[in-house]
């Protein structure tokens, strides 16, 4: 037992530190390989997971305005988790004609002619390629486009070293900071899964201690199970730590999955243990009970891995994993550890007199009321397949963010300043040298964009 026990404890802390939670919906989309339209996007522009940060205005932008975007991109690219960004004023824009051609970047040009800086704000947001991506379609927004260098980024971080630089210059009063972005919203709604399993585990575990008490009335009967569950479920995430299974919109079911299948080994080893007061005796009577149990269950979730989506792939190993951790420290540890201190032999068991009494006055309704319950059981299946056809499903990751979450106003308040705060490319491949210089090409990707 105490191996057990130690064993336990030196897995989840090798392994559970690596642990990885990843609440974004990719492992919702079915593989693609590396000749997909993505993978080729990617490698040919960079990835597309980048970091929105707008300036908002309530006017079309200024000299000063354009001032504080420069330096609010300025102080991101100093920031560890940035690899690069982008911004209206490093953009270089022409102006002339074929005899006297000025191409110059926008900073150059307010810096030369500030009070034309307004109605250069408007000729930006005329151009079609700058209009939504860098500036507001009203010219009264811009838009600093990060590139993060890290897998996890902190919006509140990226939020404080925007404010800071627009305090720093006197631009506060006239611009504020929205952020928004997959990797902001990815860590958000990490955050939000990890909130949640913290919450809801503690509930399982106060529900599974009261049925316990209720169901044996004596204190080893309620910490023991409580005990081993901890274990199994120790070992079922050091587990998934270790084969790099993160925690997902599918795979956080796995704990609270491990402790209610973990919770009915527990108590039908329990009543053996109480019925026949001898561990090895309670153990051979419930081993093959338990094998076959295991078995059928594994075999049920395992079935889950022919599934195309890598969630779905993950959520049938790791809950296999954890039925055969649960069966596994059941019976490890509660034999020794009910040994030691535990519930006599004949202990009255309240609960379970309960409900075989309920169950034997189920059984006689059922069989003096059989038609009108197949008729009703029938109703009901009917109503049921019907409002099937009602589910929704979606992959919104902003639906699971609290209504307090400053990120919810942040996306909605650029989705309508920019015409749509999510994005999408379309990849077009001329796939020989200077294709996109043909005017027949060119006319042709202007078709598509109208």
């Amino acid at each position: 037992m105490a191996i057990s026990v130690f064993a336990a404890l030196l897995l989840t802390g090798w392994l559970g530190k690596g642990l990885q939670v990843d609440a974004s919906v990719d492992a919702l989309v079915e593989s693609v390989d590396a000749d997909s339209a993505e993978q080729q996007s990617r490698a040919v522009f960079g990835t597309a997971d980048a970091v929105l940060i707008g300036l908002l205005g309530k006017e079309p932008l200024n000299a000063a305005d354009f001032a504080a975007i420069r330096a609010v991109a300025r102080a991101l690219d100093n920031h560890p988790q940035i690899d690069s960004t982008t911004d209206i004023t490093r953009i270089s824009v022409s102006s002339g004609d074929a005899d006297a051609l000025d191409v110059s970047s926008v900073h150059s040009r307010v810096r030369s002619n500030p009070q034309r800086a307004n109605a250069l704000a408007l000729e930006l947001a005329a151009n079609p390629v700058l209009r939504g991506q860098l500036i507001s379609h009203n010219a009264d927004a811009a838009a600093v486009i990060a590139t993060p260098s890290a897998a996890e980024i902190d919006p509140e971080s990226l939020r404080a070293i925007s404010q800071a630089a627009l305090e720093a210059g006197g631009w506060d009063a006239r611009l504020s900071i929205a952020i928004t972005g997959p990797p902001v919203l990815k860590q958000a709604a990490a955050g939000v899964l990890v909130a949640d399993l913290k919450r809801l585990l503690p509930i399982m575990f106060a529900v599974m201690l009261g049925l316990l008490a209720v169901a044996f009335l004596h204190w080893a009967a309620v910490l023991w199970p409580a005990l081993v569950l901890a274990v199994a479920l120790a070992w079922t995430l050091a587990a998934m730590a270790g084969l790099g299974i993160p925690l997902n919109l599918v795979t956080v079911v796995t704990p609270p999955l491990v402790i209610t299948l973990g919770l009915a080994y527990a108590m039908h080893y329990l009543s053996a243990h109480i019925d026949y007061g001898d561990a090895a005796t309670a153990l051979a009577e419930q081993a093959r009970a338990f094998r076959l149990t295991t078995l059928t269950t594994a075999i049920g979730l395992l079935a889950l891995i022919s599934n195309p989506l890598p969630a779905i792939q993950q959520f049938a190993l790791s809950a296999a994993i954890g039925v055969v951790c649960a069966v596994g420290a059941t019976l490890l540890l509660l034999p020794g550890l009910l040994t030691l201190a535990g519930p006599r032999r004949g202990l009255p068991a309240p609960l379970e007199h309960r409900l075989q009494n309920l169950g034997s006055w189920l059984g006689q309704l059922a069989v003096q009321r059989r038609r009108v319950i197949i008729a009703l059981s029938l109703l009901v299946l009917i109503g049921m397949l019907a409002a099937t056809s009602r589910v929704h499903t979606g992959t919104n990751i902003l639906a699971g963010l609290p209504d307090s979450s400053p990120l919810r106003d942040d996306f909605n308040e650029l989705n309508h300043r920019f015409a749509g705060a999510n994005r999408f490319g379309v990849l077009i491949d001329g796939y020989t040298a200077d294709a996109l210089l043909q005017r027949a090409h060119i006319d042709a990707i202007s078709d598509l964009q109208d």
